[in-house]
């Protein structure tokens, strides 16, 4: 499903991921959009935006340099942008700190540590499936509690 939506941004708006799959010495989206599907609406609803506002400024040449997970929140870098596009990017990353990076629910999602010690943003019926792995693979001895 990840990768119906990632070819979907390609397809909608190609200038602004014209560096996605580029020389990794180059660019950081050769690794392509690095989050889980749950914040892929997010992701559109801001590039649907950010065209938008280019649109109303000819000094405007968009495009993304990075896109990922940081501290369970969504992290976005871009360049040549104008002060509301920088603003634009500033509210979806605070947004997805109420949206589940994995599923999109907006149900008592928060960026909380993880038994691994990691911080993801989960709804509450996230946390606990992701819990419930968690303590398989411990009982498994695939992972040590910290």
């Amino acid at each position: 499903m990840i990768e119906e939506w990632e070819k979907k941004l390609l397809e909608e708006f190609p200038t602004f991921f014209r560096d996605h799959g580029g020389d990794p010495r180059v660019t950081c989206m050769a690794f392509g959009v690095c989050v889980e599907e749950g914040w892929f609406p997010i992701l559109f609803l801001l590039c649907e935006k950010i065209r938008e506002e280019a649109g109303k400024d000819s000094t405007v040449d968009f495009k993304f340099l990075q896109i990922k997970e940081k501290f369970g929140l969504l992290r976005i870098y871009g360049s040549g942008g104008n002060q509301a596009i920088y603003g634009l990017i500033d509210k979806a990353e605070t947004d997805s700190s109420q949206v589940c990076e994995r599923c999109g629910s907006t149900d008592d999602a928060q960026p909380l540590p993880t038994p691994t010690g990691w911080i993801k943003t989960h709804c509450k019926a996230c946390r606990e499936t992701a819990r419930k792995s968690w303590e398989e693979r411990k009982n498994q001895g695939g992972e040590k509690a910290g």
